[in-house]
């Protein structure tokens, strides 16, 4: 299975980095030629649908994606697939399982680096309980 999840995140990457590629655009041209940042966006509203039968591999795609906007340093973007990979991991994983914990304390960290701290203490409360 994990396995599977992993070929499912690599193929799901592939299409992301694909997507200027698939334009047709030629040469390096800013104003025509596509971005990671924008191959990523368009990416990732599809994730929901993509994944729909599938939530824990949903959540291990939204992982990356998170990850790659942290890297872009645009974590309002990240924080919302972090939200969903945190309520997929905690309703398919349980609260008491190390990944859903892992989640927690990652949110609860990006809440506390957006001053969200009202919504950072009960993750981060739960975590060390």
């Amino acid at each position: 299975l994990e396995q599977e999840t992993s070929n499912e995140v690599i193929n799901f990457m592939k299409s992301v980095l694909a997507f200027g590629a698939s334009t047709g655009q030629g040469g390096k041209n800013p104003k025509t030629d596509p971005t990671v940042r924008d191959a990523l966006d368009r990416a990732a509203n599809s994730i929901g649908k993509r994944f729909e039968k599938r939530p824990l591999v949903e959540a291990k795609v939204r992982k990356v994606v998170a990850d790659v906007y942290f890297a872009l340093r645009d974590p309002e973007q990240a924080v919302g697939h972090l939200e969903r990979v945190h309520d997929l991991r905690r309703a398919h994983l349980g609260p008491d399982h190390p990944l859903t914990l892992i989640d927690a304390n990652n949110l609860g960290t990006v809440y506390m680096n957006l001053k969200r701290f009202a919504e950072a203490e009960p993750l981060l409360t739960a975590v060390l309980a």
